[in-house]
């Protein structure tokens, strides 16, 4: 029977005690040694199965009892595991690997690891002592596993025994199998075995590699080989295990290919809703941000970028960066057309890929870019055109560790995603253009309504002061020359002319005050609609009220400008059109803004038909009201129905007001 004694050899008496009560505690043999000496004597006289040895030993080192343990023929065969508190690091393992242990633990650790490692030191020596013991057991095992395997002479490679295994899964029979040797078995383009790996340990199990194998129908077959040195009819030798894994290799390619197109359909979807999201903006920095993001988390590389084209110079810049180190600095970084990746791609508007941009001939970079874009670890790049409608927009570009390879695929979906972003880009940067037009119609409609007021306001005032004084001179001179004793025969007609020059005064001074009033100028809003809507009233004959709820209080030239125009234009319509008994004009403060409504009582109209008649330019009131109210960011809304009067409202805001 197999001995399973363990010698634990430990100077420190409570830690040999703990060691000692957890092993008996497993079901094992324990004895004990305090010293290296003791300990070399015990293995002579005992011949355990393990032998448990600390490093730090009073006498001798942990090492060097284990070295003279292993070159002693008689004991080589014990297994050791070293143990140590102290020489903790990588390269005391290796040392005392090195000088022959089976096995190296450092301390602290847990019970169940160590009680589980020396068991299986324990499996490993009985299979060993098993195997040396009878050569007829190990040809049993040999026969009778499962896997096609057999015995090298180490010298000569040749074929000295075969299992049934073989022969079955081969198709050599056992003769020709013996007749053979390893080389006649291997393809000779990879031979996974060499003499040297043969001539290898004695013990334990090797992984030789993976190489191929001959069938005897000429069928080549994909094998993992592991091998084990033993002695075979007394003389050296190799068993070899040959595992067909070209079964393995196909499920996994396929499961491989599987996992490629789920990721490929899983990336396709998130580009899907990352094209519905570049759609919805057309920020363009929000764009670029959001499209750099998107290629790190759909292709899982490192880094991105987006690079912009200017076809007047000739240059890409980096617009946006996304990904490890900080892509900020990347950003404004220009690129000549036709350089490097980025250039290359977007001139010959083709997508590019490369392994190692450094060592990668076909690609060439200027100095400053070696330093910040092709670092060490990260120098396998991607790019892609950006191309819209036969426009040259830019390219995007992949960053990932050195060596990566990209897919077909991948390239594929990259430009299928390159090709949504340049749409969205052009999109945005049409958006951009439209924007800034309407910015300068709308700085240019404002600055004309100035100017128009300010001629409304000098044309009021030449009216009243040069044309109105000359006239009221005129009338002056006719009256006193009407006054005169000898006027006689002409009073009838001085009278006529004194009436007529009446009448101009009146239509002269009605023109200044549609033109401008200069109640508006001088006492503000509030006075100016009080008094205009009085006015119109009185002319038209339909009662009004005017009610507000902000006093006295001025307010910026420009608001109260088009507050009164905006009143002044409702006004007019409903004296021209509405028949309306009666009039309410409301002025309120409201939420930081200014609130202008004007109600009527009169016929109403189709709101619907007066805008697309305003759309025609037959409606010029309509167009004009919602003008000067959305030129200072307000808003304006019309409610009428034929016969129940309409409701004219306009909001202004008031960032500025003042008392």
């Amino acid at each position: 029977m197999l001995k399973t004694t363990i010698l634990n050899v430990n100077d420190d008496g409570p830690r040999r005690y703990v060691i000692g009560r957890t092993l008996r505690s497993a079901g094992l043999q324990v004895i004990e040694a305090e010293t290296g000496h003791e300990a070399l004597e015990r293995v002579a006289a005992e011949k355990p199965a393990v032998v448990i040895l600390d490093v730090k030993l009073p006498d001798l080192s942990g090492f060097e009892v284990c070295r003279r343990i292993k070159t002693d023929a008689a004991t080589a065969s014990t297994l050791v595991l070293l143990l140590s508190a102290v020489l903790t690091e990588d390269a005391d393992k290796v040392h005392g690997l090195e000088h022959g242990a089976d096995a190296y633990l450092t301390e602290p650790f847990d019970a169940s690891v160590f009680t589980a490692t020396v068991k299986a030191l324990l499996r490993i020596g009985q299979a060993e002592a098993a195997l040396r013991e009878s050569e007829l057991s190990h040809r049993l095992l040999f026969e009778s596993h499962p896997l096609p395997a057999w015995v090298l002479d180490v010298e000569t490679l040749a074929i000295i025994a075969v299992n049934d295994a073989a022969v079955q899964h081969y198709g050599y029979s056992r003769g020709e199998f013996l007749a053979m040797s390893l080389k006649d078995l291997l393809i000779p383009q990879d031979p996974p075995i060499s003499s040297a790996k043969l001539a290898g340990r004695a013990r334990g199990l090797d992984d030789v590699g993976v190489g191929h194998c001959v069938k005897r129908d000429g069928a080549v077959v994909e094998v993992e080989v592991k091998t084990r040195g033993l002695t075979f009819a007394g003389g050296p030798a190799r068993l070899v295990v040959a595992d067909d894994i070209t079964e393995r290799r196909r499920l996994e390619a396929e499961r491989v290919e599987l996992l490629a197109r789920n990721r490929a359909e899983e990336a396709a979807r998130a580009l899907v809703e990352i094209g519905r999201q570049l759609m919805t903006t057309f920020d363009l920095g929000e764009m670029t941000d959001l499209i750099v993001s998107a290629l790190l988390g759909v292709f899982r590389v490192r880094r991105a970028a987006l690079f912009v084209l200017d076809a007047a110079s000739e240059t890409l810049t980096c617009m946006a960066g996304a990904g490890e180190g900080d892509p900020a600095k990347w950003v404004g970084r220009v690129v000549r057309l036709g350089d490097g990746l980025a250039g290359r791609a977007a001139a010959e508007r083709r997508p590019m890929w490369s392994a190692d941009l450094f060592d990668d001939p076909q690609f060439t970079f200027p100095e400053s870019a070696l330093a910040h874009v092709l670092e060490p670890d990260c120098r396998a790049w991607a790019c892609v055109p950006l191309v819209a409608q036969e426009e040259g927009l830019g390219a995007l570009t992949l960053g990932d560790t050195t060596g990566r390879m990209f897919r077909e695929d991948e390239m594929q979906l990259l430009a299928a995603f390159a090709g949504q972003a340049a749409l969205a880009l052009r999109n945005a940067r049409l958006y951009e253009e439209v924007r800034s037009s309407r910015e300068r119609l709308h700085v240019l409609s404002r600055r004309l309504l100035e100017v128009q007021e300010a001629e409304h306001r000098y044309l009021a005032r030449e009216l009243h002061d040069e044309m109105g004084q000359a006239l009221s001179a005129v009338k002056i001179d006719l009256e006193t020359l009407r006054s005169l004793p000898d006027a006689g025969a002409l009073t009838p007609s001085l009278e006529e002319s004194i009436a007529l020059v009446e009448r101009l005064l009146q239509q002269i001074r009605n023109l200044s005050l549609d033109l401008r009033p200069s109640l508006l100028d001088d006492f503000g809003l509030v006075a100016a609609l009080r008094w205009y809507v009085d006015r119109q009233a009185r002319r038209a004959g339909f009662t009004a009220s005017v009610e507000c709820d902000v006093g006295e209080r001025r307010f910026r030239p420009e608001v109260e400008t088009a507050c009164f125009r905006v009143a002044q234009a409702a006004v007019t319509n409903v004296v021209r059109h509405a028949r309306a008994q009666h009039l309410t004009v409301e002025l309120r403060h409201r939420d930081a803004g200014l609130e202008l409504v004007v109600r009527d009582d009169g016929a109403g109209f189709d709101t619907r038909a007066a805008r697309e008649g305003a759309r025609r330019g037959e409606s010029l009131g309509l167009l004009a009201m919602e003008e000067r109210v959305f030129l200072l960011d307000g808003s304006i809304a019309i409610e009428s129905v034929p016969g129940h009067g309409t409701e004219v409202r306009a909001r202004f805001p008031l960032r500025t007001a003042t008392s």
